[in-house]
This record gives C-alpha cells, sequence and structure tokens, in this order.
C-alpha cells in the first residue's frame, strides 16, 4: 500500500510518497525520460580517492570473504547435486551476512573510527571461518562419491572458478622420502616437487581441472626423482618457462619480462617498481587522496636486495628478493610454474612510512590512451589519470591496457586491492597503501606498525 503525505513548509508545495524504490522509475515519462541527463564515466567522487585503499587489511579480509564465500556456496551446490549433503543454506547466509553488513560508509573505506575495527575484523574472521568449515563439508560431501584408490595418497584438488585451469596446487602432506611423483587420473605424470613453507613439508605439482570441479590426484613417495625433463629454470636472477622469460635486476625490480610466444615482445619499458609518493592529505586524510601529490616525482624503493632462490623444482620457480628502505621491510617472491601463463608476485610489507602512499608501478610497452577496469560485475573503459579531479580509478581484481592497434595487451591482476591510477598513455599503477600525516583517529592506525 502506497501512502501519501503532505510535507508542510509553509505552503504544502512539496508531496512525499512512501513507496517502492522503483516506483519513481516506472511512472516517468517518455518525455521526462528523454529530458534526463546522460553520464558516461566513473561515479567515483575526488572525496572517495583515498577510500579505495584506507585500511589495507580491511580490503583484503573483505575480498578473501568475498571469493571464500563463493567457493563455498558452489561446492556445496556439487554436494547437494550429488545427494551428498544438504545445502547449508542458513549459514551460508549467516556468514554472508556477517561480513556484508560492513560493506557500507564508513566501514569498507576504512574511514571509520578505530573502535568500529573491533566489530570489523572480528566479524570477517568468524565469517571467514563459517565458510571455510562449509567449503571444507561440502567437498568432503563430494569426495566420498569419488573414486579415490589410487597407489599413494589421493589429493582432490577443488577448481571453484567458472574455466579449466592449469595451475600450481600446494598440499601439506607427510613425507618421508627425498623425492615425490605426481599422477593424474589417466595416469599420466606431472610436475611436482616437495617445499618447505612455515617450516611444513608441502608437495607442489601441477594440476588441471575442469570448470567448478573435483579432481582426483595420485601423489606417491620415490627415493628416485622424476624422468619428467623440467621446461622451467632459475639461475640467479632469471627465471624461465614456456612462456616468459623474466629478470630481475640489481636493485630487485623486475627489469624485464619477455613472452616468447609472441616474437620474445618485451613487456617492460623500463622495470616494474615500488614507488613511495607524498601522502599529505589532512583535511580528510582516510578519504582522499591530494591531486598535487600524485604530480610529484615519487621515491623509488631501493636498498640492498637480498636474493634468494625458494622453489627451484620442474613445478614452479621462485626467487625471494628483499629490501629494507627508510625503515620498512619488503619482500617479494616473483613466480612461475611449468605452463604458466602469468608472473606472480606475492608482496609482504612491513610498513613504517608516514605521509606516504606506496604504490607498484608498471610501465608497459604497449600504449593507449585508455585502459579496462573491472567493476566487479562489468568493466569501463577509462583514460590517463593525469588531470583533476579523476585521478584514481576504481579497479577490483585486474586491469588491462591493450595497445591502440589491438595487437598486444597486458592484464596487472590483484588479490586484495581497489585503487589504480594510470599517470600517461604506458603505465598502471597500483595503490598498496595509503598513510596520511594524521589519519581520521590517532588511534586507528592507518596501516602504519607502532
Amino acid at each position: 500500500m502506497v501512502n501519501d503525505a503532505v510535507l508542510d513548509n509553509g505552503n504544502g508545495l512539496f508531496e512525499v510518497v512512501s513507496a517502492s524504490t522503483d516506483q519513481i522509475f516506472n511512472e516517468l515519462t517518455k518525455e521526462e525520460i528523454d529530458a534526463l541527463p546522460a553520464y558516461d564515466g566513473e561515479l567515483l567522487i575526488p572525496h572517495g580517492s583515498g577510500a579505495l585503499t584506507s585500511h589495507t587489511i580491511n580490503k583484503r579480509w573483505n575480498r578473501k570473504n568475498e571469493l571464500l564465500g563463493d567457493s563455498a556456496e558452489r561446492a556445496a551446490i556439487i554436494s547437494a547435486w550429488l545427494g551428498a549433503g544438504e545445502y547449508p543454506a542458513e549459514r551460508l547466509l549467516t556468514a554472508w551476512q556477517t561480513f556484508l553488513w560492513h560493506q557500507f560508509h564508513d566501514d569498507l573505506p576504512g574511514t571509520s573510527i578505530a573502535a568500529a575495527y573491533v566489530f570489523t575484523y572480528n566479524d570477517y574472521v568468524i565469517a571467514l571461518n563459517m565458510f571455510a568449515s562449509e567449503l571444507a563439508n561440502a567437498v568432503g560431501g563430494v569426495v566420498r562419491t569419488m573414486d579415490t584408490n589410487v597407489e599413494g595418497t589421493p589429493v582432490v584438488v577443488y577448481n571453484p572458478v567458472s574455466y579449466e585451469r592449469n595451475d600450481v596446487v600446494a598440499a601439506q602432506l607427510d613425507i618421508k622420502t627425498p623425492y615425490v611423483r605426481v599422477f593424474d587420473g589417466l595416469g599420466n605424470e606431472v610436475p611436482a616437487q616437495i617445499s618447505t613453507v612455515n617450516g611444513k613439508t608441502v608437495v607442489k605439482f601441477i594440476a588441471k581441472a575442469a570448470p567448478v570441479s573435483c579432481t582426483v590426484y595420485d601423489v606417491r613417495e620415490s627415493d628416485t626423482a622424476s624422468p619428467l625433463a623440467s621446461n622451467i629454470s632459475v639461475s640467479g636472477n632469471v627465471l624461465e618457462n614456456q612462456r616468459y622469460i623474466v629478470t630481475i635486476d640489481e636493485n630487485g625490480d623486475i627489469a624485464s619480462i619477455i613472452d616468447k610466444a609472441n616474437d620474445n615482445f618485451e613487456l617492460l619499458k623500463s622495470p616494474a617498481q615500488l614507488e613511495i609518493g607524498p601522502d599529505t592529505s589532512t583535511n580528510w586524510p582516510s578519504w582522499e587522496l591530494v591531486w598535487t601529490d600524485s604530480l610529484k616525482e615519487p621515491k623509488i624503493v631501493g636498498g640492498t636486495p637480498a636474493f634468494e632462490i625458494v622453489d627451484n623444482g620442474p613445478a614452479v620457480v621462485s626467487v625471494k628478493v628483499t629490501r629494507t628502505f627508510e625503515g620498512s621491510t619488503f619482500e617479494q617472491i616473483i613466480s612461475l610454474w611449468d605452463g604458466g601463463q602469468r608472473v606472480d608476485v606475492a608482496n609482504t610489507v612491513n610498513w613504517f612510512q608516514r605521509e606516504s602512499n606506496l604504490r607498484a608501478a608498471f610501465p608497459l610497452n604497449v600504449s593507449n590512451p585508455n585502459a579496462v577496469f573491472d567493476l566487479g560485475l562489468g568493466a569501463i573503459e577509462s583514460g590517463n589519470t593525469d588531470s583533476f579531479p579523476y585521478y584514481q580509478h576504481v579497479v577490483h581484481q585486474w586491469a588491462d591496457l591493450t595497445a591502440e592497434d589491438g595487437s598486444y595487451g597486458v592484464s596487472i591482476l590483484n588479490d586484495c586491492k581497489y585503487g589504480m591510477d594510470k599517470p600517461n598513455d604506458n603505465t598502471l599503477r597500483l595503490t598498496l597503501i595509503h598513510t596520511p600525516p594524521v589519519p581520521y583517529m590517532p588511534e586507528s592506525g592507518q596501516d602504519w606498525q607502532d
């Protein structure tokens, strides 16, 4: 039922209608619709540019909940469809509600007072545990319907995404032998190796899995190495697989990525670097990035890098680069794997910078005044952020810069960031940490270490 009321402002000119959200649109006439202004562009306003990055752990746990929740939903559907268990609708709904209610102003933007995040972080962890529990229960139900009778130890690989994947799997297992050999369901051996992660023995192997599926692999202990020829290598500061050759320079930066599958095309115009720009926002420090700060020359994260090869096997090769710069520590693990079509970089930053904005800059050998930015439920093509007011793009899981002639493109993927700028035709910069001189509340931290 729709209730009409007259707002008494002295002359009764305003009518207030209590209605459904779509009534105003349904009642618009064609003439009124034709008279509406058209807007083509992003909805982000300058006042919200810093909110894309404020409180990095907040953004990370939000993204992890989104991805884990989706994975748990899909696994639960498979399990229910197979008759392996009832769909846990109430528990999944509770988990979604527990973290989604934090997706509002000011919570997810990272602009709440410190006391609010006591509740936020608690809810994020509760939701993560609930999703993880339901994911394990659902996949366990699916596994009980599968043939896992193998010679060694069966490892079931769950692929939650809607396309076929060929990727690295890491499984913590109790291995007593110096080597391990892994086989797929057809008896074909796949590249595999033993690694140590946080003091635990982990088997890493290459797995192929159909969309939204569970696939059984056979992990066998062995006293001898696999006869498979290795297609990947690491030597000093150079990593190589079938697709790429990655070179790390003496500063610890990725200086070259050569695409062997496309006439040895060099992806980078200059080294991909970690930059620290000024962050002088004081009026609305957690909300805003200052436009003039983006125009100033950044400092490049330097120091004397320590190099360590942390993976060197037929499945994956990795180099860890550790640097200390102006009191902060930066650890990057750069990896390639057999058959991989990505270069992975895992960043761990112990951050002590103030009045600083940390960015990952990718100067590319493709040029276009526009790039495409993922918005979660779609994508938007936007231009360079070289003029006020729009100098941060909203980006969810990826951004793509493709040459104007369409000859080549490069995508930058991320697992928990939401802000990116494009200072010129060939550069994308992912905003990592936003630390203004004085956060909204002094005790709120705003990502620095005390």
